[in-house]
């Protein structure tokens, strides 16, 4: 490879041992004050002109090509950042898993390359610092120890009809300070807009067939859309079930004969209010885990009908009714999740 090369039409270039994309520094493999590891950065450097010269003689599309350009680049510059053991995770379909193996090796026999793939697309790989999981799809895995990975490679296209399993898996492995390298095909873009708007996304689209994106998981938890849905849900349940409570009270302690168009106003309001709460458990039980739940919200809310038709029909009937109901409510209430 000549010095000054474009590598990707007139967007990606190397240059004076700099990989810019328009303009914008991605890294300096010349820059000492980058490097803690033991490998210098002259052997980094001809690691990866061996590497990326290896890649363009191949017959893989150039958008293809500058994008595995980026992917050892970035996996050069967080070696070179650290003097530690590193545990890279490789999720989803990746041709390049055994020079990713070498390179790790290169910098340090301790670095160890984790991998998660589908078994379609599993390629053998030799290595002794390779663990592979292979599985039929990715959702609910666990493959490594919590906040342990200091780098995640993440292919996107694994992960086109789920993005937010995608999203889940880096922020249940990358530890804090990881740097997570999403790439795929397309643009990408509907993808990384689900990703909380607090993160900072370096995103680099390779024309329109390819992309790579990049950021650094924060020292905070990130806060999930899964996340806000529940503690959105929350919320509202906490305030329907305070609009609920005194209207459970009202219905209880007086009787329709003493004033029979507030007590019949205050248990319709109750009957809406439970049913509110029956639709926002069913549309969101997945995320509470709690089915018996949506059991017991409909079973109130029949116990609220029961009460209102038979207690006005029948007042004889009305003190079992009501000692039905707050039995029920009072369940209830012990079991909001």
């Amino acid at each position: 490879m000549t010095i000054n090369k474009f590598l990707f039409q007139q967007i990606l270039l190397f240059s004076g041992n700099q990989l810019l994309y328009n303009g914008h520094l991605i890294h300096d493999f010349s820059d000492p004050h980058e490097n803690i590891s033991t490998l210098s950065v002259k052997k980094q450097l001809d690691l990866w002109l061996q590497i990326v010269d290896s890649i363009y003689d191949t017959s893989i599309s150039e958008a293809t090509k500058a994008q595995a350009s980026f992917l050892f680049t970035y996996l050069i510059k967080e070696l070179g950042r650290r003097n530690q053991p590193v545990s890279v995770f490789c999720l989803g379909k990746n041709y390049f898993t055994n020079l990713f193996s070498s390179l790790l090796t290169a910098f340090d026999s301790e670095h160890h390359l984790y991998e998660m793939t589908k078994k379609e697309d599993y390629q053998p790989n030799q290595n002794d610092n390779t663990s592979t999981i292979l599985v039929h799809h990715f959702r609910k895995y666990n493959v490594v120890k919590p906040s342990c990975i200091e780098m995640m490679l993440v292919n996107m296209e694994d992960f086109v009809h789920d993005p937010n399993e995608m999203i889940q898996i880096c922020c249940r492995s990358a530890a804090p300070g990881a740097r997570v390298v999403l790439f795929g095909a397309g643009d990408g873009l509907s993808a990384l807009e689900m990703f909380p708007d607090t993160l900072r996304i370096d995103y680099y689209p390779l024309g329109s067939e390819r992309f790579v994106a990049s950021f650094t998981m924060p020292n905070q938890p990130l806060l999930l859309e899964e996340d806000r849905s529940i503690r959105e849900f929350s919320q509202q349940l906490a305030s329907l079930c305070g609009e609920l409570s005194p209207l459970i009270d009202d219905i209880s302690l007086h009787t329709p004969d003493e004033d029979e168009e507030k007590w019949h106003a205050s248990i319709d309001h109750a009957i809406v209010i439970v049913s509110k709460i029956e639709t926002m458990i069913i549309e969101n039980y997945k995320r509470i885990r709690n089915i018996d739940f949506k059991y017991q919200t409909n079973e109130l809310k029949l116990h609220l009908l029961d009460f209102k038709y038979e207690a006005s029909l029948h007042l004889e009937n009305y003190s079992f009714f009501r000692q039905s109901l707050l039995e029920c409510y009072a369940g209830w209430v012990q079991d909001l999740p």
